[in-house]
């Protein structure tokens, strides 16, 4: 009988090992082998950069406490204030003045929210201050505080050391014509009519660009069309009017080499959003792909 009983509890454990498998591990019904459930998550986040004339006094009594200190590269703080999220980057000592943070774009995936940011360099000939200086600057995100930020900060070379070959999209100092203010937007917070737009992009092998009109935005949106993996996006630089057009700068940026990514079809896509513009006006993209040797190592 005894003997019976523990060939019963053996029988038992190997049936229940079995079902389990050697790791224990266990997938839910929403994550299935092949699914990446931080890619398939990810998504842009409006942002605001911000101008220290216009920072609540909460936040500028940190930008005071932030400028005072050696600032290392990355997020120096972060402050909470009517419902919005102060994160101050810096990008590091630098041996002169002149220098800047540009901010190109924010994503949330899961509870991260990564921060992807470029640091622009003096212009050759001008002149700047000599000392060391942290350049700085505040973007302001509406979102849970609850979460992990990262930052990403890719160094860029100035316009007049790229020897003749195909230029950068050009930054706010070495364009002529009209800068058009843009708001990088999120696909929650958009029109009905842009939604629609953007779901036929999303779901398109060749990609493209499309122009939406809604009271008194111009929503401007463009898709890279199909990809085999994670991890391209696309950075819109600046929207310029000159000669009677419209200009879009953008760049398509591809995943870094050395980085992991889902092996999953994608579909990236980028809305933004200017002052609006009449249909019959013509706009013309510029889309640069940067080339894997160009990636950061962040």
């Amino acid at each position: 009988m005894r003997k019976r009983k523990v060939i019963s509890m053996m029988l038992g454990c190997t049936l229940l090992f079995g079902t389990m498998g050697c790791g224990g591990s266990f997938l839910s019904p929403d994550n299935k082998a092949g699914d990446s459930p931080s890619a398939k998550d990810e998504r842009t986040l409006p942002f605001q950069q911000e101008s220290l004339d216009k920072l609540p006094s909460k936040v500028k009594e940190q930008w005071a406490e932030v400028r005072s200190t050696k600032a290392e590269e990355g997020i120096q703080a972060k402050v909470e204030d009517n419902g919005r999220i102060y994160l101050f980057l810096a990008s590091g000592e630098k041996n002169t003045g002149g220098w800047s943070i540009k901010v190109k774009e924010v994503t949330q995936q899961g509870k991260e929210v990564h921060v992807n940011a470029e640091e622009v360099p003096p212009k050759k000939d001008s002149i700047n201050t000599q000392a060391v200086t942290s350049p700085l600057t505040v973007i302001s995100i509406k979102t849970d505080d609850d979460l992990k930020y990262k930052t990403h900060i890719e160094e860029v070379k100035s316009k007049d050391s790229q020897d003749g070959k195909e230029s950068m999209p050009p930054k706010d100092a070495d364009t002529q014509g009209k800068i058009l203010s843009k708001q990088v937007e999120s696909g929650k917070t958009l029109p009905e009519n842009v939604k629609d737009k953007l779901s036929d992009m999303r779901s398109s092998k060749k990609g493209g660009h499309v122009m939406v009109n809604h009271r008194d935005h111009t929503y401007l949106i463009i898709g890279l069309g199909e990809r085999r993996t994670s991890g391209y996006r696309i950075n819109i630089e600046n929207v310029i009017e000159k000669d009677g057009k419209i200009h879009v700068y953008a760049q398509e940026i591809s995943p870094n080499p050395d980085g992991m990514v889902a092996q999953m079809i994608t579909h990236p896509t980028q809305v933004i959003s200017i002052p609006r513009v009449e249909k019959d006006k013509e706009i013309e993209y510029h889309i640069k792909k940067q080339s894997t040797k160009d990636q950061p190592n962040r």
